[in-house]
């Protein structure tokens, strides 16, 4: 019984990645967004890249490797070095967002 309860707690928790994702997806096509441009993302998975804003330009990114997820951070690794940041602050290409889209909604089909 308490296997399926959480069973379905992660296919309504997928569900809603799934519907976040969309909304993310339409947002930035309707305003014309470029592929290559970096946007917040509000799924992140352990051992995937992404990039955090650079502390001394907002317009650079570094690329940072999740370590470990917390509740309201991740630990990342960048270049050695690991150290926690917001899950606001991790970036991913907005052409990744469609792939990782994909992706998800194929395994919740």
């Amino acid at each position: 019984m308490s296997a399926d309860i959480k069973l379905s707690k992660l296919i309504k928790d997928m569900q809603k990645l799934i519907k976040d994702m969309e909304n993310m997806l339409q947002c930035h096509q309707q305003k014309s967004v470029s592929q290559d441009k970096y946007i917040p993302t509000s799924y992140c998975e352990v051992g995937r890249t992404y990039r955090i804003p650079c502390e001394d330009n907002p317009n650079c990114y570094r690329k940072a490797i999740v370590t470990k997820l917390m509740e309201d951070f991740a630990v990342v690794r960048v270049n050695g070095e690991e150290f926690s940041v917001p899950l606001s602050d991790l970036h991913i290409l907005l052409s990744e967002v469609q792939d990782l889209y994909s992706r998800i909604y194929s395994t919740c089909d």
